[in-house]
């Protein structure tokens, strides 16, 4: 990707875009197509310089305009630069694609988002993703690799001392504050939009850990901050948000993240 430029406000102030990674997933099983791809693929190149539009508002009514809660109330918000790439429904593309992503040599990224289809009803900002428990076929008909007594998942010393102990076995647990990017996608019009503690222990799932523990083991080695990772998982097309809310949605989460409190300080 080329160079981003900063952006040089009326102040004076210079603000280097945010660079966010989003993936999607490709069709499998009942999906010709995903909508988890379907609701990114636009997104792809694209920079939000301002708070989206809102969803589900009536004609001529504005969200409510809180204080900002970025940086300091008087300071602009961040831009957020958007890299939106799809992946096969595969534990091997999903283990490449976190070779590539993670790389010494790979872009650096501020934060990275995966997306894919879950329940109808709304959109599920994950929680938290396991080690072990892969035991579904993909879309090729393929397993996750197998680890110790059996478990399928993560095995190898390279994801070993990486994870805490949880009420499954090992776990990671993301940085993002969910509860201030629920309140401000609520405000802007995201009413279905809650927390979930259950992933599903499937590609989504597996991509969250492999993205959460990656994103640990570089920290580690580079002495730095981790890269904020975070998993959504949104609904069928209509069920009950169409495709255009379903891409809103995201940009306001996005938002959330960067600008609106979704994020630790010692995280950005």
């Amino acid at each position: 990707m080329a160079p981003l430029t900063p952006r040089d406000t009326s102040d004076n102030i210079v603000i280097k875009p945010f660079k966010v990674l989003v993936t999607s997933f490709g069709a499998f099983r009942d999906y010709s197509e995903n909508p988890s791809h379907l609701a990114t693929k636009d997104l792809d190149g694209t920079t939000l310089e301002s708070p989206p539009e809102p969803i589900n508002l009536p004609p001529g009514v504005s969200a409510p305009s809180d204080p900002p809660t970025h940086d300091s109330p008087t300071s602009p918000p961040t831009p957020i630069h958007i890299k939106a790439v799809n992946l096969p429904v595969t534990y091997k593309a999903v283990l490449d694609a976190l070779e590539d992503i993670y790389s010494p040599t790979s872009e650096r990224y501020d934060l990275i988002l995966h997306v894919g289809v879950g329940l109808p009803g709304g959109l599920k900002l994950e929680q938290r993703a396991r080690r072990w428990g892969y035991n579904n076929n993909d879309a090729k008909g393929e397993l996750a690799p197998m680890g110790k007594e059996g478990l399928r998942g993560y095995p190898g010393e390279k994801w070993d001392g990486l994870a805490s102990s949880g009420p499954d076995g090992e776990e990671i647990r993301t940085v993002v504050q969910a509860d201030k990017v629920i309140e401000f996608g609520r405000r802007n019009g995201v009413e279905r939009l809650a927390k979930s503690e259950d992933a599903g222990v499937y590609l989504c799932e597996f991509i969250f850990f492999g993205s959460l523990a990656s994103t640990k083991r570089v920290s580690q080695d580079a002495e730095e901050p981790e890269t904020p990772v975070q998993f959504l998982h949104v609904p069928r097309i209509g069920q009950p948000y169409s495709l255009a809310e379903l891409t809103k949605a995201i940009k306001l989460i996005l938002w959330g993240i960067v600008n609106e409190g979704g994020l630790l300080s010692s995280a950005r």
